[in-house]
């Protein structure tokens, strides 16, 4: 039951953004939430901000890239406050979550001189 109601969830938040994003970045926002769900193996609805966080934490530890982890908790962050508005949960437990900081990858010709 709790299944159906994620998968319910999964396919109800893509065909939402579906319109507001490209779909490649929605099916990665998929994929990352899908990926938060296996990691703890237990419904999206008891995953907390602790939970979270431990997960990015393996994500770096498997040496993912800053910008990855932070694309993967962009699409986690998006489907919670989904999940928020559309009354399936009663708080958002990555709100208070700082994406991770990104180093620049361009340097502008005006420094590289």
């Amino acid at each position: 039951m709790r299944l159906n109601k994620f998968r319910n969830g999964l396919k109800q938040f893509k065909d939402e953004y579906s319109f507001r994003l490209q779909e490649k970045t929605v099916n990665m926002y998929i994929l990352a939430v899908e990926q938060l769900m296996a990691y703890y193996d237990k419904p999206y609805s008891e995953i907390n901000s602790r939970d979270i966080r431990r997960w990015m934490s393996s994500l770096e530890s498997k040496e993912f890239k800053a910008a990855t982890v932070k694309s993967e908790l962009a699409g986690i962050k998006l489907f919670y406050k989904y999940c928020t508005e559309e009354g399936l949960l009663a708080k958002i437990p990555v709100k208070n979550i700082p994406f991770p900081e990104v180093e620049d990858k361009f340097t502008p010709l005006y420094a590289a001189g």
